[in-house]
């Protein structure tokens, strides 16, 4: 069973071995648990539902397969950057992505 993680804008509510995110932003960093020992995807959607932006895999070579160390750092006025390392295989390059303040994004375990 893949555990899923939703990363709306960034206060953890742990609840049943998930995590959701409330509407205002952390006071510090946070850990998405397990990041840092598992594989992680992550896909974020616009407003109508429509992907976004991701990191999970997909057909032929791509560096963004597997996210792992799955960091949200407040940006101040409610927003958040995402934080990761990306590979294709494992996870080893550095990245960030800094969600618009409608998306609606989740980490999910692989």
């Amino acid at each position: 069973m893949t555990k899923s993680i939703l990363l709306a804008t960034a206060l953890f509510l742990g609840t049943f071995g998930t995590a959701a995110l409330a509407q205002t932003a952390p006071l510090s960093a946070s850990l998405v648990p397990g990041s840092d020992s598992a594989d992680f995807n992550i896909r974020c959607w616009d407003k109508e539902g429509k992907l976004v932006w991701g990191v999970y895999e997909r057909p032929g070579i791509s560096d963004f397969n597997v996210a792992r160390n799955i960091v949200l750092a407040p940006l101040g006025n409610g927003r958040i950057a995402l934080h990761f390392v990306h590979g294709f295989t494992s996870a080893n390059q550095p990245g960030t992505y800094l969600p618009a303040a409608d998306e609606r994004c989740e980490a999910t375990k692989k």
